[in-house]
């Protein structure tokens, strides 16, 4: 009888090395979706919107920070950033988001969109793009 083969471990930072290099295919397709980016700028032109609201957490922080300041900068809007808090665990799957649209009663959801749970926007080693989905929502003032 021989003993089991050592797997030797993952030098530090291998993860975290593997994820830096997937970003340029995460960016590709990212980019994918430019059409409804712009469904939403236009929606955000044609309703005159001057506030965004920006929800992260972990990793998703650092690219809110950035949303704050591009959304400052570009079209002088006023940005905030929240963080959410989540447990994150291997082999999770992404079924649902954990992101809600809270409204006062004088406001009224007319649509709402859970974005990132599209399985093939997995990274190569099968990691979700974020550790959680978004939503885009359109809401209405009541008359």
């Amino acid at each position: 009888m021989s003993l089991p083969e050592l797997v030797p471990p993952e030098p530090p930072g291998a993860a975290l090395l593997d994820e830096i290099r997937e970003q340029p295919a995460a960016l590709r397709r990212l980019l994918a979706h430019e059409t409804e980016f712009a469904d939403v700028a236009a929606e955000a032109r044609r309703t005159k919107r001057t506030l965004v609201r920006l929800v992260a957490h972990g990793s998703s922080d650092n690219a809110a920070s950035y949303g704050v300041y591009a959304f400052g900068l570009l079209p002088g809007w006023t940005a905030l950033r929240d963080s959410i808090s989540l447990t994150v665990y291997s082999d999770a799957k992404l079924d649902h988001t954990v992101d809600h649209v809270l409204t006062k009663p004088a406001l009224k959801t007319v649509k709402a969109k859970v974005t990132g749970n599209d399985a093939g926007e997995r990274t190569p080693s099968g990691l979700w793009p974020s550790d959680h989905g978004g939503v885009i929502s359109t809401l209405r003032l009541k008359s």
